[in-house]
């Protein structure tokens, strides 16, 4: 009798769940062979620690997917050394992982864009008709007295790489246009910074030229891909093309490294694989 009703048990049990397999208990676990009526996105946060702290690695989405990344762009050269073949994500939103023939390298996505826009604006200053965007409505703005003679001596400069702004007397100042890669920036905010930073020596440069610390400073203000951006992949890929064609891609207009290269070799030592 013991046995009978112990039968009975099991077999009610049985039929109330189908599914008998021990499972762990993670919320939206879904079952086997089913298939998720959403699409499964590609792109994946692995968080070590407290996520709140921004200690991530971030896949570039598609990473390893073969035709998200087609031969077609790549390698992307940077320099005549560096050929990256393949973008594998983000380091704590700060930094671009990317293979090499060689390796791998880190690339600092701030450093990177300041020495894109940098290399942009100079390029705007040695040609006669820089790109410009200009104002649908001018901009008027004023700054202290102190400022004003500071703000004069760089009128030209600042003219020369794609602004357009001039004295309107007294503390004073209009804008009329703005660099093409600027266009998207309040450019009395970028002018004030600019003379605030000029007149306190707060940027300093390692350039020689009046014209390129200007640029490099100007590059610095822009609302630039800055760290803790989160990048896609098709972002990742246009700047790390955009930084293989500038002149100097490897360090930035303050002299910080846009990038640091890891060797095949020098990891498999250090993991004890080679002598």
């Amino acid at each position: 009798m013991i046995k009978s009703l112990v039968e009975k048990t099991v077999s009610q049990a049985l039929n109330q769940n189908q599914d008998p397999l021990p499972r762990s208990g993670v919320a939206g676990e879904m079952p086997l062979g089913e298939s998720p009526s959403q699409p499964i996105s590609h792109t994946s946060d692995l968080s070590f620690g407290n996520s709140e702290s921004g200690a991530s690695f971030k896949v570039a989405e598609g990473s390893n997917d073969e035709d998200s990344q087609p031969s077609a762009v790549f390698p992307i050269f940077i320099g005549k050394e560096i050929q990256i073949t393949k973008i594998l994500g983000q380091i704590h939103r700060t930094y671009i992982v990317a293979e090499t023939e060689e390796g791998f390298v880190l690339v600092d996505q701030h450093a990177a864009h300041e020495r894109v826009m940098f290399e942009i604006l100079m390029k705007n200053f040695q040609s006669q008709t820089p790109a410009r965007q200009k104002l649908l409505i001018e901009e008027t703005f004023y700054l202290h007295p102190r400022q004003v003679e500071t703000m004069r001596k760089y009128l030209e400069f600042l003219n020369q790489i794609g602004f357009e702004t001039e004295w309107f007397g007294e503390r004073s100042f209009v804008v009329r246009g703005v660099p093409s890669i600027l266009a998207d920036v309040n450019p009395v905010t970028i002018l004030k910074s600019f003379v605030e930073e000029k007149e306190g020596g707060k940027v300093r440069t390692s350039l020689k030229g009046a014209e390129e610390d200007v640029a490099a400073i100007v590059a610095c203000k822009r609302h630039s891909v800055k760290a803790s951006d989160p990048l896609n992949l098709e972002e990742m890929r246009g700047l790390l093309k955009s930084l293989g064609q500038c002149q100097n891609p490897f360090h930035c207009p303050h002299g910080r490294p846009t990038l640091i290269r890891h060797a095949t070799g020098d990891i498999e030592k250090q993991f004890g694989r080679r002598g």
